[in-house]
């Protein structure tokens, strides 16, 4: 991605807002799953350092009336959104640049309520993948990060609230609501394999 601007994003209920401050960094950058990484270390070591002066360099309002924001995952040059839009549970993606709106996901389904899953982001070099389920929800979802388009699904998962998927390789790790720990190939959406009753779901957390 060459030289770009470091920055720190945070949310809240109804617009994301962006701090930027100036300097260049390089090599890998951003936050693409719920704990930063596999293992839960809430910290990126491949960051450059962060310091003031921060700047905002953009807020997004969502024009949905009834809308509230529950996660955000960063990659240099996109950020994806997950929550509630009119009730709808949706996953969107802004400009890291600009904060301009790229595209939207509806997750199919009645909606309403907390969606109540962090999305995460497979770096796959030809074609980067978001992925993610929702309470209420029967399925597992991969979309394109750069168009929004649907890449796979994964149907019966009964509902993944309060549990975050972890990429850890290539593979995708979930526990869903059903009480199963599951591994998938995150690229191809293929079930790897599977442990059943695991009991209530939690955080999951890989290292070596």
């Amino acid at each position: 991605m060459g030289l770009f601007k470091q920055r720190l994003y945070y949310f809240f209920s109804i617009a994301v807002a962006v701090l930027v401050f100036q300097g260049d960094a390089r090599g890998e950058s951003g936050w693409s799953m719920y704990g930063a990484d596999s293992a839960n270390s809430f910290s990126n070591s491949r960051e450059s350092l962060l310091k003031p002066p921060l700047v905002k360099a953009w807020e997004y309002q969502h024009k949905a009336g009834n809308a509230f924001f529950e996660a955000v995952v960063l990659t240099p040059d996109a950020a994806f959104v997950s929550g509630s839009l009119g009730n709808r549970h949706t996953v969107f993606a802004l400009d890291a640049l600009r904060g301009t709106h790229r595209w939207q996901f509806i997750l199919p389904g009645k909606g309403g309520g907390s969606m109540g899953v962090c999305p995460a982001v497979y770096p796959d070099t030809q074609k980067r993948l978001l992925l993610f389920g929702a309470q209420g929800n029967d399925s597992l979802f991969a979309v394109e990060a750069l168009t929004g388009k649907q890449a796979w699904k994964i149907s019966g998962i009964r509902g993944m609230y309060d549990t975050n998927p972890k990429i850890y390789g290539g593979t995708l790790y979930f526990n869903s609501s059903q009480g199963s720990l599951m591994g998938v190939s995150a690229k191809q959406g293929r079930v790897l394999w599977s442990l059943p009753k695991m009991g209530r779901q939690s955080d999951i957390v890989i290292e070596d």
